[in-house]
């Protein structure tokens, strides 16, 4: 049967009957109202629902006896919002959950158990329309107090200016009248003749119930009394925590302390060890003192120099002890996991005591560094973009480190026979509360809603500007290569594990290979591919040599190299873009395709944001592939891009960023644009390499007859170029130690091809062509001041003597009474 009200005039007839749930409606609009009794919350939401909206005037009726839940009514008689709004609610909920903490030892409230009830609007009195601010705000979930009486007093301890209560806060507007036997307006309702019912701010998240004071399921309720009681009995288990804590809780110095008795000896006596080891305490935040101790274990201490080395950390950046115990743990894992496990049982359970704490165990693996989280995954570090890797670890591996340590309590308060009230079951019982509310606030991947505090507990300041600054590394999926260590044979470098000390956030993006185990019919394949591709040797040894010099990101030679056919029927299909193809994948995220605005356009400005620079940053092979012939290449941003000065960009909506280069640029194109400039920096820079073969469909085609160097077309080329990876890598890596010793290699073909280049977009050689004739007598002197006094005005070279001197063997130094430079042999022709 459908519920309907039986409305009354008086309360107290309807208590008389025993009534536990009633409800009350406005009668007028002067605060008449009657009553009635309800057999359930629900059947009365559901009959309040089917109302009017106007004529939902209802109101929930505290009983004195029974349990409510705590709540706020705020009204201010003038129009607040925005950020003073939220400021108002943010300071009631925080001090409630304060005062809940402290009073209460209530830990696993959070900002998202609170509902606000908004009904801010128009009022209208004697005729005068003016705004209000009004809002109530319910605490929905896991606690409420045992009655009228005991919510007030708390209310009133906290939020009216106790005496005995020195954090007590006064916030203007909220209504202390609410806190007694009486009607509440509930949910979805309006006083009477009034447009400003009261609605559920996040109504996805809470419901009309939800918000109902008297609404109280006490099996799902915590149910407070008087907070003295709970004061008393809360003070008591503090101290014995305290006990505990002091007793058992290792202090930070302590676990250094142990750390550093746990180096072997040899490993203090090795000098690299000793400074390295050195930096990880600094960045943990370990003083003078325990470098001091840890120096001393080396046969070889020298107190003032370990004291002068310390102060050298001071610019070494931030970090976290989880480093250190990285460290310890290849020598000594067991006290590592001993002293990790003691920081667990014994962890504080306020938030920044769980951050800290979390930082200790999981620092190592998480970093939080300009506005960016980071993931070591074992390899290499990963933007953790939408904070995924940090929740995931904090749900997954500290969850079940929690779950372990509260079976252990657990089981011992179950075997445990002794007397109850005993400090040592008492001390279990606390830390068992402990440990369930530091569960609760984590149980989200994060502490409550809070990410402020883990990104201050993770924070590294200058680890994002060490990312891929070591340009000796190669990044592997297994592992990585060190180019620069035991760099014996004809192999450079060592391999190794991936450690999170490299900031490596690249990687070639496949398994490095021993070279014993590389296929040989890999390696047979991709030689004969390049011995097609670069048929003379003396180009091939130069072309490798170079890209070898790719490997690492040092830029010594300061160099743009063209990738160009040797004539005009070379100019197509001679393999240079699936060279260059190969070397991308083969250093994989080292490499890049630039695009060709980079080097044809003007200059950017600094503060602009140019995000093709920045996508430059750490690449170590920049290859931009067929530049229109009509765009020219400018010479001043290629000195700039080549050379190692700071280079200044920064992403769209990004701040500045300085970076040195780490590249070597490689321009592939059919035929050679024109450059900027042609200045003697211009000629240095500048390497023209040749693709002297040719890759058809029929090599018989008699067109191709007095053509040296052509191939038949390989269609299946492309699907065996990561077969070539390996081998590619391992000939470079060879290269490298050559490169190491003797720099690039000269290639006279090359040179020439570059000259060539250099004649076909030089004035002057067109000059030369134009002008300068042999003269009839070989002996004769062209002085270079009549070249000078007639036709300065064609050039703009400081360097114009020593480039004459390219293109003419017979110039020579003659000095009288003065130095003198002439042509023998030729004179100006005029015409």
């Amino acid at each position: 049967m459908e519920y309907v009200p039986n409305w009354c005039p008086k309360y107290l007839d309807i208590r008389k009957e025993g009534a536990q749930i009633i409800y009350a409606k406005d009668v007028n609009n002067i605060g008449t109202k009657n009553y009635a009794s309800a057999i359930s919350h629900e059947q009365f939401v559901q009959y309040a629902e089917s109302c009017n909206r106007q004529e939902r005037n209802f109101y929930e009726y505290i009983i004195e006896d029974k349990p409510v839940k705590i709540y706020f009514d705020y009204d201010l008689k003038e129009r607040i919002d925005g950020t003073a709004l939220k400021a108002v609610q943010s300071s009631i909920i925080e001090h409630t959950i304060a005062s809940l903490q402290k009073l209460y030892n209530v830990d696993n409230v959070t900002e998202d158990d609170f509902c606000i009830i908004d009904s801010s609007g128009i009022i209208t009195k004697d005729g005068i329309e003016s705004e209000k601010t009004s809002f109530h705000i319910v605490l929905c979930r896991k606690v409420c107090f045992e009655n009228i009486q005991t919510l007030k007093l708390f209310y009133n301890y906290n939020f009216t200016g106790d005496k005995k209560n020195k954090e007590h806060q006064i916030i203007n507007g909220l209504d202390k009248g609410v806190y007694r036997t009486g009607c509440f307006r509930m949910p979805g309702s309006t006083k009477r003749q009034q447009n400003r019912h009261l609605r559920i701010l996040k109504p996805d998240e809470f419901s009309i119930l939800d918000c109902l004071v008297t609404y109280v399921d006490t099996s799902e309720f915590r149910v407070l009394g008087k907070f003295k009681d709970h004061a008393e009995k809360k003070g008591i288990m503090d101290k014995i925590m305290e006990i505990q804590n002091t007793q058992q809780q290792i202090s930070e110095r302590e676990l250094f302390v142990q750390c550093i008795h746990a180096m072997p000896e040899y490993y203090v006596n090795d000098y690299t060890n000793w400074i390295n080891f050195g930096i990880k305490l600094f960045r943990a935040g370990a003083d003078e003192s325990i470098w001091l101790e840890f120096s001393k274990r080396s046969s070889k201490f020298n107190e003032s120099e370990s004291r002068t080395k310390w102060r050298s950390f001071m610019h070494k950046g931030e970090g976290s002890i989880a480093s250190v115990f990285y460290e310890v743990q290849k020598f000594d894992a067991e006290i590592v996991h001993k002293l990790k496990q003691q920081s667990l049982q014994y962890l504080g359970k306020y938030c920044h005591e769980i951050a800290f704490g979390l930082a200790r165990l999981y620092g190592n693996t998480h970093v939080y560094s300009k506005g960016m989280w980071y993931y070591f995954n074992s390899q290499r570090w990963l933007e953790d973009t939408e904070m995924t890797y940090i929740s995931r670890t904090i749900m997954t591996k500290f969850q079940c480190n929690l779950d372990y340590e509260l079976k252990k309590i657990h089981r011992y308060l179950t075997d445990y026979s002794g007397q109850k009230n005993a400090p040592d079951y008492l001390s279990h019982r606390t830390r068992l509360e402990n440990l369930l509310s530091i569960k609760d606030k984590t149980q989200s991947g994060r502490i409550g809603n809070d990410w402020h505090v883990l990104k201050v507990a993770f924070d590294q300041p200058f680890f994002a500007e060490q990312l891929d600054t070591d340009r000796a590394l190669i990044g592997f999926n297994n592992g990585v290569f060190d180019l620069h260590k035991n760099d014996t044979g004809r192999q450079p470098g060592s391999f190794r594990q991936a450690e999170p000390e490299d900031y490596m956030t690249m990687s070639v993006k496949y398994d490095y290979i021993e070279p014993v185990k590389i296929p040989k019919e890999d390696t047979k394949d991709f030689m004969n591919f390049c011995q097609q591709v670069f048929p003379d040797s003396d180009v091939f040894n130069y072309v490798f040599r170079f890209m070898s010099s790719c490997l690492a990101g040092f830029v010594n030679e300061e160099m743009i190299h063209f990738f160009t056919g040797l004539t005009n029927k070379q100019t197509g299909s001679n393999a240079k873009s699936t060279f260059v193809s190969l070397i991308i994948d083969v250093l994989g995220d080292y490499a890049c395709a630039g695009h060709s605005s980079i080097i044809t356009s003007k200059r950017e400005s600094a503060q602009n944001a140019n995000s093709a620079i920045m996508s430059l940053k750490a690449k170590r092979f920049v290859a931009f592939q067929e530049i229109d012939n009509e765009n020219c290449i400018n010479m001043p941003v290629i000195k700039g891009l080549t050379g190692n000065d700071f280079i200044s960009g920064r992403q769209l909506y990004k701040s500045q960023e300085t970076f040195l280069p780490h590249w070597k640029m490689v321009v592939c194109a059919n035929k050679l644009p024109p450059v900027s400039s042609d200045d003697g920096g211009t000629r240095r820079r500048l390497m023209n390499v040749p693709f002297e073969s040719k890759f058809v469909d029929d090599v018989h085609n008699p067109k191709w007859a007095n053509m040296d160097n052509v191939y038949p077309i390989d269609y299946h080329l492309k699907t065996k170029l990561k077969r070539f990876r390996m081998p590619c890598m391992l000939k470079l890596m060879q290269e490298y130690v050559m490169y190491r010793r003797e720099g690039l290699l000269y290639c006279a073909r090359i040179q020439l091809h570059t000259l060539e280049y250099f004649k076909e977009n030089d004035p002057l050689f067109k000059y030369i062509e134009k002008y300068i004739r042999p003269h009839e007598n070989p002996e004769s002197e062209l002085p270079f001041k009549h070249i000078l006094d007639r036709h300065a005005n064609k050039f703009k070279d400081e360097d114009l003597l020593e480039r004459f001197s390219e293109y003419f063997p017979t110039f020579k130094y003659k000095k009288n009474d003065r130095d003198r430079y002439v042509l023998l042999g030729m004179k100006i022709d005029e015409m």
